[in-house]
């Protein structure tokens, strides 16, 4: 027999400050998207398997809106062989594409957990996780506008120089996060989690112009520090109740929702 769950959904963005660096792709609706928001989280699941799939498009009203796509795969492994523990394992997908000049970020991440059961009935759970990732960033910078291809006319004139020491339209790198988390199981109506991850372990720089322009630019990503919490309170047969809440904080720039 199939129960019906009914789960209201309500975040509230209390609190965002402004910042000019880069950040990184980050969801309202954090909770769905598990592996890119802790990879503590991988395989961290009463089942076998999930799948996890999300999508923005996000200012459509604009010329140019950021239109992004997550998905992910994990699973939890070797909980016959380990008794009260067990290892996750995933993989998770994000593309996000953005402006007139088409810039195009993809990240293809590995996950990787180890769950250990601090009691026999694993009602409560330490997990250490860590990720590794491959990082693509692209632009057509052939749809891109510069003030020295207006020619004497003040007319735009594409195939005049750009003057830009571009290096290539595309550049890569290999990024590594980890992040940690606590699972309790109160009673059999109730549990509660609380967990943190750190992502960009290396702070990797991203340029699109020549080293030597990169070089004077130093412009890195600056690492991202996650606190996140929350539960499931069943209140009847029939009805769940999960808060959940995140901190996060990047570049001077932080970000806090509260909701359930």
């Amino acid at each position: 027999m199939f129960k019906l769950f009914t789960r209201i959904s309500t975040f509230v963005l209390l609190f965002a400050a402004f910042g000019a660096q880069a950040q990184d792709i980050h969801f309202s609706q954090f909770y769905s998207a598990p592996l890119l928001l802790n990879p503590a989280m991988t395989g961290n699941i009463g089942e076998s398997y999930r799948a996890s799939l999300s999508y923005r498009n996000q200012w459509a009203s604009i010329p140019a809106p950021y239109s992004t796509v997550a998905a992910s795969i994990d699973g939890s492994f070797l909980g016959c062989q380990l008794g009260a523990d067990h290892v996750g394992a995933g993989l998770a997908i994000v593309n996000d594409r953005s402006g007139d000049g088409l810039l195009n970020d993809f990240s293809l991440m590995a996950s990787a957990a180890y769950h250990k059961g601090l009691d026999p009935d694993r009602r409560y759970v330490l997990s250490l996780g860590g990720q590794v990732g491959y990082v693509q960033k692209s632009i057509d910078i052939i749809k891109l506008l510069f003030e020295t291809q207006i020619n004497e006319n003040l007319q735009f004139d594409g195939t005049l120089p750009n003057g830009e020491p571009f290096n290539s339209n595309k550049f890569n790198y290999i990024d590594l996060r980890a992040g940690g988390m606590f699972t309790g199981a109160i009673n059999d109506r109730a549990n509660v989690y609380v967990g943190g991850s750190f992502y960009h372990l290396t702070k990797p720089g991203e340029s699109f112009l020549l080293e030597e322009e990169a070089n004077a630019e130093k412009n890195v990503l600056d690492s991202r520090l996650v606190f996140h919490g929350g539960g499931s309170f069943y209140l009847g047969d029939h009805f769940n109740l999960s808060p959940s809440a995140i901190y996060m904080s990047q570049s001077g720039s932080r970000n806090i929702v509260v909701g359930t």
